[in-house]
C-alpha cells in the first residue's frame, strides 16, 4: 500500500528507473475548497524508496490528469487549464510547463478520467486519443512534432471556453455562478429507512401479431360476424429483472380468441420462467355431406322433396402449461433447456342447409356434435442461442444471429423435432446486406400426422398467401413436415436521423427493403420427385421464390409494420402478378 489517505489518487505511471511514481490526485483541491463548483486534480510524484510525495501545483483550479514520463524523466500530462483538454510537458528540474498541443476539441477519453495518452517504452513517441468528427482517433507522434510552446505564467487558467454557451461577459452567469455557490453540505438529519426492492411493472413494448380487422355478412355457412387482429405487451420492472408478457389474437369468431401469458425472471445469472396459453388452431377444416332427400308434408295434403346438406367444422385448442430455464455463457450466447405439457381438444359444429327440389333454400341451422375426443401431450426441449446483433430502426442492421435447437415429444404423438436458424447482417454503410438461413423438421414416430407447416406463410416466404386460395394443388406442393427457407434483403434505412437515413427526419423512422424469399416444404425426399403418372395422387413438391419490396416502419418504438409489394415467380403465368400484403412483426 502506497497512500493511505482521504484524498483520491488516480491514473499512475512509473518512471523509467522505477524510483519514482506519478498520478494525479485532489489533494490540493481538498485543502483549498472546490473550483466552480468541483474538486479538481492535480499533479504528484512520489519517491518510492521515502515515501515523500511533491504536489505540484500547476494551473490550479483546472482538471491536471494522466501524467506520463518522457525519456528524460519530465512528466506529460493533460490539463483542461485552457478551456479545452490539451497536452502539456511539465520539468521537474526548472518547474517550468510546455503546451504541446492546441487542440480544438481536446485529448479526452470516453469519460472524463479516462485514459488519453501513453508514452512508448522508448520515451520518445506518444500516443494520444482525439475526438473529432463523432469518432475517437489514436494518433502518434514524437516528442519534437509537438507546439512546445513554454507557457509565461503555469498558475493562470481561462476556463471561458469549458463554461456554458453562450458566455457573454456583460450578462450575469447563472448556471456556471450557481454552481460555483452552490452548498454541497448534505442534511445529516435526513432519515433513510432500507426496504426491500418490490417490482413495478411498466409497460415496455406493444405490437400487433396478426393485423386488425372485422367482416359481416353471409359465407357458405350462414350469417356469421368474424374478427381478426392480435395484441402483444410487454412490461417490465426498472431493472430489468422481471418480464410479463401477453398475447391476445382473434382470427374468426369469438370460439378463435387465443391469449399466452408468459413471466421471465432474470435476476440471478440463471434465469427462469413459466408460460401458460390457449391457443386454436391457425387453419379451421372442414367436411361436407349430404343425406337422402325426403318428402315432408306442407299441408293441404302437399307435400316437398326436400335435401339437406351437412357441413362439419372442426377446430383443435391447445392447452399449454410450460417451464424453461436459460444460462448465459456471455453477452450473446446462452443456453436453454425447457419442458411443457400440452392438451389438444376438438370442437365440432355442424352446419345443416334445406333445399328444395328447384334449389329454392329453405333454411339452415347450428348444432354442436360430440366431441371425437383429445390428445395428450409432453414435450422437452433445448437450445443453444447466440446473437451480437444490432438492431436499428425496423430489423437488425450488424452482426449475427442463430439458434439451433432440438425438442422430443411423448405422449398421444412421438417424434423429434430439430431447428437451425443463422442470420447474417453486413453492414455496407448506409445500406445492410441480411442473409437468413431456416431449417425445421418434425422426425419419427407418428410426426407425420401433425398438422404440416407451410412455405407460404408471410414470415418465410412473402407473396404466396392469395394464390393458396387460387391456384389448384399450391396448397399440398408447399407444405410438409419438413421445412427449409431461404432470405436476402438490402436494407436501407429510408426516413430517420440524419446521420443514417436517406431522408432526415425525426418524425417517422422507416426501412426501405429489396427482398427475395425461396422456400421448400416436404414430407419425405421422395416428396422431392418428379411428378407422377397421370391421373396420379402423387404432388410434387417443389420450392416457391418471390421477390418484392417492402417498408418497415416503426411506429413511435411500440409497433412495426411492414407493408410489402411481392411477385410470386414460382407460380404459372397466368397466376403470376405483384401481391400486396402486411406484416406485423420486425425485420427478421
Amino acid at each position: 500500500r502506497l497512500t493511505n489517505d482521504k484524498y483520491s489518487e488516480i491514473l499512475p505511471t512509473w518512471s523509467a528507473d522505477g524510483q519514482k511514481l506519478a498520478f494525479s490526485t485532489d489533494q490540493l483541491s481538498m485543502n483549498r475548497g472546490r473550483s466552480n463548483g468541483a474538486w479538481v486534480m492535480n499533479l504528484a510524484v512520489m519517491d518510492v524508496a521515502s515515501g515523500a510525495v511533491e504536489q505540484i501545483d500547476v494551473f490550479p483550479g483546472a482538471d491536471n490528469l494522466n501524467p506520463q514520463f518522457d525519456k528524460d524523466g519530465n512528466l506529460f500530462f493533460l490539463s483542461n487549464g485552457d478551456g479545452f483538454r490539451n497536452l502539456y510537458r511539465y520539468d521537474l528540474a526548472s518547474k517550468k510547463v510546455f503546451k504541446m498541443t492546441d487542440l480544438m476539441v481536446g485529448i479526452t477519453g470516453i469519460t472524463p478520467y479516462a485514459p488519453a495518452i501513453t508514452v512508448a517504452e522508448d520515451r520518445d513517441r506518444v500516443l494520444y486519443t482525439y475526438y473529432s468528427k463523432g469518432a475517437y482517433t489514436i494518433y502518434q507522434a514524437k516528442a519534437e512534432d509537438f507546439l512546445n510552446q513554454e507557457v509565461p505564467d503555469p498558475t493562470a487558467i481561462n476556463m471561458v471556453p469549458a463554461a456554458l454557451p453562450p458566455f457573454d461577459p456583460r450578462k450575469k452567469d447563472v448556471v456556471n455562478t450557481g454552481i460555483r455557490t452552490m452548498d454541497y453540505n448534505l442534511d445529516t438529519s435526513t432519515q433513510t429507512k432500507n426496504a426491500k426492492y418490490r417490482p413495478q411493472f411498466k409497460l415496455d413494448y406493444i405490437g400487433g401479431s396478426t393485423g386488425v380487422g372485422v367482416a359481416t355478412g353471409n359465407n357458405s355457412f350462414g350469417t356469421a360476424t368474424g374478427l381478426a387482429g392480435g395484441l402483444d405487451m410487454l412490461f417490465g420492472d426498472i431493472m430489468g429483472n422481471h418480464q410479463l408478457y401477453t398475447g391476445l389474437a382473434l382470427n374468426g369468431e369469438v370460439a378463435d380468441a387465443a391469449g399466452i401469458f408468459s413471466y421471465i425472471n432474470r435476476k440471478n445469472r440463471v434465469g427462469w420462467g413459466a408460460s401458460l396459453s390457449h391457443i386454436p388452431d391457425r387453419y379451421v377444416s372442414g367436411y361436407y355431406f349430404d343425406s337422402t332427400p325426403e318428402y315432408y308434408d306442407v299441408g293441404n295434403g302437399d307435400s316437398l322433396l326436400l335435401y339437406e346438406d351437412f357441413t362439419d367444422l372442426t377446430r383443435i385448442f391447445q392447452e399449454r402449461l410450460g417451464l424453461f430455464m436459460f444460462y448465459p455463457f456471455s453477452t450473446t450466447k446462452r443456453i436453454e433447456f425447457g419442458g411443457a405439457a400440452e392438451l389438444y381438444t376438438d370442437r365440432v359444429d355442424r352446419y345443416k342447409s334445406y333445399y328444395t327440389t328447384f334449389g329454392q333454400y329453405f333454411g339452415q341451422n347450428r348444432e354442436r356434435i360430440p366431441s371425437p375426443g383429445s390428445l395428450r401431450m409432453a414435450s422437452l426441449n433445448t437450445a443453444f442461442v447466440g446473437d451480437n446483433s444490432y438492431f436499428g430502426f425496423t430489423a437488425p442492421l450488424q452482426g449475427w444471429r442463430y439458434r439451433i435447437g432440438a425438442e422430443q415429444y411423448f405422449g398421444d404423438f412421438r417424434f423429434t423435432a430439430l431447428l437451425a436458424d443463422a442470420r447474417r447482417y453486413f453492414f455496407l454503410k448506409p445500406v445492410t446486406l441480411a442473409v437468413r438461413g431456416f431449417a425445421y423438421g418434425r422426425f419419427g414416430g407418428n410426426s407425420e400426422q401433425v398438422y404440416p407447416l407451410p412455405a407460404w406463410d408471410p414470415f418465410f416466404v412473402r407473396g404466396y398467401m392469395d394464390a393458396v386460395q387460387q391456384v389448384r394443388d399450391l396448397p399440398l406442393s408447399t407444405r410438409g413436415s419438413k421445412l427449409l427457407v431461404g432470405n436476402f434483403e438490402v436494407r436501407l434505412p429510408f426516413t430517420g436521423p440524419r446521420a443514417i437515413a436517406l431522408i432526415p427526419t425525426t418524425a417517422l423512422l422507416t426501412d426501405l427493403n429489396l427482398f427475395a424469399d425461396a422456400g421448400l416444404a416436404f414430407y419425405e425426399l421422395d416428396d422431392l420427385k418428379k411428378e407422377g403418372a397421370p391421373g396420379s395422387q402423387f404432388t410434387q413438391h417443389k420450392p416457391i421464390v418471390s421477390v418484392g419490396a417492402s417498408l418497415r416502419v416503426n411506429l413511435f418504438g411500440a409497433l412495426v409494420i411492414e407493408p410489402y409489394y411481392a411477385l410470386p415467380l414460382s407460380l404459372e403465368k397466368a397466376d403470376r402478378k405483384w401481391t400486396f400484403g402486411l406484416n406485423f412483426i420486425p425485420g427478421w
